[in-house]
């Protein structure tokens, strides 16, 4: 399967990254599908450094910011997905509000075309672009 890639590059036209290839990290596309599709799951031990640095307690932020479930913590959701994720006006660009001490788990992923999140995200992308 051919993937396009490189849609930022000079001459304006899409190259393709080959199949073999599409497990390679790339530049997130900043189109916050992951932060929509995901309830990141979050430990006691990101928590009480994201409270710090939003300058509320530990319980004020699990009552605004957490949903208690079977399996742990998970950050709420609006309707528009994460409640730490926003949109840059009239476009494409998402961003993370608390991007520089996001939990762990939002670290750690790594953008790749074999996530199906970024290959939706190239598409939305392509489409935004015309």
């Amino acid at each position: 399967m051919k993937v396009l890639s490189d849609i930022n590059n000079s001459s304006g036209e899409y190259s393709y990254i080959p199949e073999e290839d599409e497990g390679t990290p790339i530049e997130c596309f900043r189109c916050g599908i992951c932060c929509i599709d995901y309830y990141p799951q979050v430990t006691k031990e990101d928590i009480e450094p994201i409270a710090q640095k939003l300058s509320i307690t530990v319980e004020e932020f699990i009552s605004r910011y957490i949903i208690e479930t079977q399996i742990g913590y998970l950050f709420r959701h609006t309707e528009k997905g994460c409640v730490f994720l926003t949109r840059e006006k009239d476009s494409f660009i998402t961003c993370c509000s608390i991007y520089s001490f996001r939990p762990e788990v939002c670290r750690s992923m790594v953008p790749s075309l074999s996530l199906r999140q970024c290959r939706k995200g190239l598409e939305l992308l392509k489409r935004y672009k015309g």
